[in-house]
């Protein structure tokens, strides 16, 4: 799973920034555009030109990828600061952070774009 969430971010992020695949690898975005994320991935978002994010209902965490191949986890399973219980958002915040909605804990958690887990706040359910 971890390979197959990878190399999601890193499609993504290719398209996102419009450039062509690396020599000898074939990307097929008109496709992959129409098609929906898997179902235990909620969303992607661009945190930086180089790096795409997703966040996984089923593994509790979020993924991030760069142009490079480098990867990060973030979050994981539980009720304290920084864990996830039920993940249903991404988004970048404004200074490239990223922000991840949890609907069971009904609070946004920031992490940076590290994946430290900076703070979080309620979204009054």
């Amino acid at each position: 799973m971890r390979v197959s969430v990878g190399l999601l971010a890193a499609v993504l992020l290719l398209a996102c920034r419009g450039e062509a695949a690396a020599p000898g690898v074939t990307v097929n975005l008109e496709p992959f555009a129409s098609a929906s994320l898997p179902a235990s991935l909620l969303g992607a978002a661009l945190i930086s030109p180089d790096t795409a994010c997703v966040v996984d209902r089923y593994r509790i965490q979020g993924y991030c990828v760069d142009v490079r191949g480098d990867s990060l986890t973030f979050g994981k399973p539980g009720e304290g600061p920084g864990e996830l219980v039920m993940p249903t958002a991404i988004t970048r915040g404004p200074h490239g952070d990223i922000t991840v909605s949890d609907t069971r804990l009904n609070r946004m958690s920031r992490f940076t774009p590290e994946g430290v887990f900076v703070s979080s706040a309620p979204t009054g359910a």
